[in-house]
């Protein structure tokens, strides 16, 4: 059976095999035609031949050398003559001014005043207060000595909760003293109110 397969493909195989053959030498197969036309060879000159040109003005020979001009004349100068002496035999001698005298003994600028306010720190709100929601305000009463440092510092608080803070802030405020004829005395009973309000 496979002798008999064999001999019946060998024929088919032979011709397949000649008709791809034919196939391809057709494909390739091209045919003569013209050649193209031969194309002109381009050349070049390393050597050009340079036209010299005659110039249509005048040569350095031909042109006309001015005389130069004359010498400028010397202007005969005058010199001042120096002093020999010192300066202060023409100018006279400068009159010398002694400075001004300012007595100052009996002098007094101080201006006299009230108290003034120089510095002045707000207290901090009580933790406590702020916690609870709590507001108030403290009237506070104190005295300012001759060096402008509140003493004797009281208040009065509508809640005690913020009576510690209000003395601790006007303890650190700092005055202008009082001063009466030229000098400072202790102002007593200076009042203010300080507000303890939380914002929304």
């Amino acid at each position: 059976m496979t002798a008999s397969r064999l001999a019946m493909g060998l024929p088919v195989a032979a011709g397949v095999t000649a008709a791809l053959f034919l196939l391809m030498r057709t494909l390739i197969l091209v045919e003569p035609g013209a050649m193209p036309e031969e194309t002109p060879r381009l050349t070049f000159d390393i050597n050009p031949e340079v036209k010299i040109v005659e110039p249509d003005g005048p040569t350095p020979d031909e042109i006309e050398m001015l005389d130069p001009p004359p010498p400028i004349p010397e202007v005969p100068v005058d010199p001042t003559p120096r002093p020999d002496g010192e300066l202060t035999d023409f100018i006279g001698e400068l009159p010398r001014l002694d400075p001004p005298v300012i007595e100052t003994q009996n002098t007094n600028f101080t201006v006299d005043g009230d108290a003034r306010p120089v510095i002045r720190i707000e207290p901090v709100y009580p933790n406590s207060a702020l916690q609870r929601g709590i507001e108030g305000d403290c009237v506070m009463s104190f005295d300012v000595g001759t060096d402008g440092v509140p003493l004797n510092v009281r208040a009065d608080c509508t809640s005690a909760v913020f009576t510690s803070a209000s003395v601790r802030a006007v303890e650190r405020w700092r005055y202008d003293p009082m001063v009466v004829n030229g000098e400072p005395r202790v102002r007593s009973n200076l009042q203010t109110r300080l507000n303890f309000e939380l914002n929304d």
